[in-house]
């Protein structure tokens, strides 16, 4: 009974892989490759910078504070001290907090510029399964192993009308 299970599993298995046809390509290899995606990246990279002479000009204020609070004489009366001292504090939080947002804010630009270069590689890759029948296409960045043959990547290049870039020895 169990030689019978075992021939009709592999059966049903066969009979579903029929007629089936794989591909796999790496989405981020191919997005690397587009034409947007260098300004894209620029554009976050400059933003990156803004953002880091922003951070830098409230360090240099929080250094120029400190070394003021640390030149007061002990002729100047405790609640300047404090009054002083206060600022630096509240100044150190700020920073914290802009570090911490700038982070996130990074992280929306490149999802706001970047991600739309995913979905135009998947327009090409649904349009390629469709035209070419793939019944599926994979994302090679999860597939431990796949047969060479199987891979689209010069096909979607192809699809979005870019000259597939020269592969180095051993694929992508």
């Amino acid at each position: 009974m169990k030689k019978i299970s075992v021939i009709a599993l592999l059966l049903g298995i066969s009979s579903l892989a029929y007629g089936q046809k794989f591909g796999y390509t790496n989405l981020d290899y191919i997005v690397q490759y587009l034409p947007e995606y260098t300004v894209a990246q620029t554009e976050v990279n400059e933003y990156e910078q803004q953002l880091g002479q922003q951070l830098q000009s409230k360090i240099d204020t929080y250094q120029r504070l400190v070394a003021e609070f640390n030149a007061l004489d002990d002729n100047v009366i405790d609640a300047v001290k404090q009054d002083k001292a206060q600022e630096i504090g509240r100044l150190e939080q700020d920073i914290q907090q802009f570090q911490a947002n700038a982070q996130q804010l990074i992280s929306t630009k490149e999802l706001t510029v970047i991600q739309p270069l995913y979905g135009k590689v998947m327009e090409a890759i649904n349009a390629l399964a469709a035209a070419e029948g793939f019944t599926y296409i994979f994302d090679s960045s999860t597939l431990l192993f796949a047969p060479e043959g199987e891979e689209i990547s010069e096909l979607v290049f192809k699809q979005l009308g870019i000259e597939p870039p020269a592969q180095p020895e051993g694929g992508q």
